[in-house]
């Protein structure tokens, strides 16, 4: 039972960050300084992953890799508050359906690596995690891109 909690845990973190990303006021584009906002948020994102990773392959603890993934979301808000004003364009629906999709997969290789004790299959498990960016930034994008109908 704990560990359906712990994922039914990481998807409703997930759902939630893009709740939180979708409602971003508009008038954040204009008061935060956008290079400064976003480095920040990169920071916090890249540290947080790394976090989440180290959490779930050295530690094998599950808070703490819930606790990074909140820090990670908190990170891609910062990052995607400067372009809150485009929120509702086409072209931005599009980049957030691909941003969250490698997100969504990253965490969900991250999630799994609590499960298998074997390096070698955590390892194959990277490897697996590159190809489903490769074919979500290639097949996935075919499919958004359909132009208007």
């Amino acid at each position: 039972m704990f560990h359906v909690m712990l994922i039914v845990l990481a998807a409703d973190l997930f759902l939630l960050a893009w709740l939180l990303v979708q409602s971003a006021p508009r008038v954040l584009s204009r008061i935060l300084p956008p290079r400064l906002t976003f480095g920040v948020g990169l920071g916090l994102f890249v540290i947080g992953h790394f976090c989440a990773f180290w959490a779930a392959f050295v530690m094998r603890s599950p808070d703490s890799v819930l606790g990074c993934f909140v820090q990670c979301f908190v990170g891609l808000w910062f990052m995607l508050s400067t372009s809150a004003a485009m929120r509702g364009s086409e072209e931005d629906q599009q980049m957030l359906k691909r941003l969250f999709g490698l997100i969504g997969a990253m965490q969900i290789f991250i999630v799994a690596t609590l499960f298998v004790p074997d390096p070698q299959l955590i390892a194959s498990f990277n490897l697996l995690m590159v190809t489903v960016g490769f074919w979500i930034m290639t097949n996935y994008l075919q499919l958004l891109d359909r132009g208007p109908r």
